[in-house]
């Protein structure tokens, strides 16, 4: 699986926010959430609460502004103008695209995502098309060959990333889990906006049923579908409001239960292990919670 969806690419994109230009004098990195609320660009920021009062981080929380946490504190800003968005939102429509994160970086927004190689010129000219209109867009590493392990190990360097599993009863008429049901199989969730929460679905062999499912590869046996278990999408709704960063998520459908894994950073795992609980006693869900652990490269093995 590891193989199927390993074309990566990192961009990079500067902005006029003072934001930036503090990030760039202070060296900081810092995991990003943008989001688009009517016409609108609104930056999150997430800092590690474990910060010294000396840390540049903790300079940046007192002159922006802060929304404080358990474990991590998040910085939200609002960019009059940032209309390189618009490309990243185009890049992340595009099938099978998997973006992993953005982050701020010496005074430079990053995006890292990756896709299937059959869409490596719907991407490229998207990029070409922004760098020739005069936006301040910059291709830093494109490569074919790196997959969801090289992904993850490297951003576990920068932001420590911790594991979580658990399970919700699946919803037989689900595109996405009853195609997990009949073939097997894994899915990855994408970071895409909707109602509904998009997948990858990697096969072994091609699908029972193709009416709900959008091809990839068939010779590889990708496909993307819809999801809409209701235990997920509100954990999906909590976790968006409470600005909890997802590195890597992945669905199976197991003895009639939708069983998930998320990659997130260590900081966040107790704000989402709350999540789970409220949803558990609000919606009256048989949710089970099977395992917790620091992140280890052998994940496929695990999830």
């Amino acid at each position: 699986m590891d193989s199927k969806v390993a074309t990566r690419c990192i961009i990079s994109f500067s902005g006029n926010h003072p934001l930036f230009d503090y990030s760039y004098k202070h060296n900081l990195y810092a995991p990003v959430i943008i989001r688009k609320i009517s016409n609108s660009i609104h930056m999150d920021l997430l800092i590690n609460g474990d910060i010294s009062v000396s840390d540049s981080a903790d300079l940046l929380l007192r002159k922006f502004g802060t929304k404080e946490g358990n474990e991590f504190s998040v910085i939200r800003v609002q960019l009059k103008s940032f209309d390189e968005n618009g490309i990243l939102e185009q890049i992340n429509e595009i099938p099978s695209v998997i973006m992993g994160y953005l982050y701020l970086k010496n005074g430079k927004l990053f995006a890292d995502f990756r896709f299937h190689r059959s869409k490596s010129i719907e991407v490229q000219g998207l990029l070409i098309k922004g760098i020739e209109s005069g936006k301040e867009i910059a291709i830093k590493y494109l490569s074919a060959v790196s997959g969801e392990i090289s992904f993850l190990s490297q951003m576990n360097i920068l932001t420590p990333l911790s594991m979580i599993i658990y399970s919700a009863p699946s919803i037989g008429d689900d595109p996405l889990e009853k195609c997990l049901s009949i073939d097997g199989g894994i899915a990855q969730i994408e970071k895409k906006a909707g109602i509904k929460y998009r997948a990858l679905i990697y096969l072994d062999s091609s699908p029972k049923e193709k009416d709900s499912l959008k091809a990839i590869s068939e010779e590889e046996h990708i496909y993307e579908a819809e999801g809409n278990n209701p235990v997920f999408q509100e954990m999906r709704k909590l976790a968006n409001d409470q600005v909890i960063f997802r590195a890597s998520q992945f669905a199976r459908v197991i003895n009639g239960r939708m069983v998930i894994s998320v990659f997130l950073p260590t900081y966040q795992v107790g704000e989402l292990l709350k999540i789970l609980a409220k949803i558990k006693v609000e919606m009256k869900e048989n949710i089970l919670l099977h395992l917790v652990r620091p992140f280890q490269p052998d994940l496929f093995e695990v999830i």
